[in-house]
């Protein structure tokens, strides 16, 4: 008997593989994950970093804008002051114009002073220092308003009284003359009051008087305007009284005496060939040669100078 065909047993089915497509997705998505995580890293990094950078350039900016704003303020503080100091010096040359002239009170330095003061408070305010730059600009124009005023009235006798005449001639114009009874309490043929120093007030009864002639009229503004002097010059008045022994009134006779060619207190007035009035006009003293120079080293120091005004000025 033969001996029977053994059959080989069939071999094992391996298991299907993976597909290999399936895995390269995997992968691929893998890594276009990690690339978009970096894209999205470096993008957020870029928008930092242009954030953080226009942030610098805003702050910049504004740094900018301000010192820019602060220099257009310094530079117009600086205009003001300059527009200040040229209108003091307007004020001030005004003022060299009346050099001289001999009321020193005409001037109103205390005013001025106190102007420069207030513009000195404002330094660091523009609107503050416009409005100090109008003040001194209006002082200049008043007083330069006054000395026009002052020249035209010296300039014509419009009452044609020996008063005006001689009261133009002696203060420049600044000095009037009122025919009243101011004087009437006084028994005075004039007077000069400390409420109004610069108007001589006639007694309109005195100078109604048949004795009172042009000459005499004159005498009397002479002295008058001594009185006018010492109101409007007090500190070197105040010296100058000494040699008087404080009276003014003496005081003014003797300036009358020394700068009046041929004044004297006692004159004679004749009313016809064959009347006259014995007059006597002041306070009866005749000055000595010493007095009349002590008057005419006073008058010599009389008037407007000018000098500095506000911080730093010395007097």
């Amino acid at each position: 008997m033969s001996d029977p065909v053994v059959a080989d047993a069939p071999a094992p089915v391996p298991p299907p593989a993976p597909p290999r497509r399936a895995v390269g997705w995997i992968v691929a998505v893998s890594i276009l994950g990690a690339l978009l995580v970096a894209v999205v890293g470096v993008s957020a990094w870029l928008y930092v970093e242009r954030t953080q950078d226009r942030a610098t350039i805003d702050d910049q900016q504004r740094e900018i804008e301000d010192q820019r704003q602060q220099l257009d303020e310094q530079r117009e503080l600086i205009d003001r002051k300059e527009a200040f100091g040229a209108a003091v010096e307007g004020l001030l040359g005004e003022v060299e114009g009346m050099r001289g002239m001999p009321m020193a009170s005409v001037i109103p330095w205390d005013s001025y002073d106190s102007l420069t003061w207030q513009a000195w408070s404002r330094r660091w305010d523009v609107e503050g220092l416009d409005t100090s730059i109008r003040a001194v600009e209006d002082a200049r124009a008043r007083l330069a308003a006054e000395r026009a005023e002052a020249a035209a009235a010296a300039s014509v006798n419009a009452s044609g009284s020996a008063y005006e005449a001689a009261l133009d001639a002696l203060g420049q114009g600044y000095v009037s003359w009122s025919l009243d009874d101011v004087c009437s309490t006084a028994d005075a043929i004039a007077c000069v009051r400390a409420l109004d120093p610069r108007v001589v007030h006639v007694d309109v009864a005195a100078e109604a008087e048949p004795y009172m002639t042009d000459r005499i009229r004159t005498g009397v503004a002479y002295h008058e305007f001594a009185h006018v002097l010492q109101f409007a010059n007090p500190e070197p008045t105040e010296t100058a009284l000494d040699a008087f022994g404080g009276d003014p009134e003496t005081m003014a006779d003797c300036f009358a005496l020394t700068f009046l060619d041929g004044w004297t207190l006692d004159s004679r007035v004749w009313d016809s060939g064959s009347s006259y009035w014995d007059v006597s006009v002041g306070y009866g003293v005749e000055c000595d040669d010493a007095q009349k120079q002590v008057i005419r080293d006073w008058r010599s120091r009389l008037g407007v100078q000018v000098r500095a005004i506000g911080p730093g000025a010395t007097s």
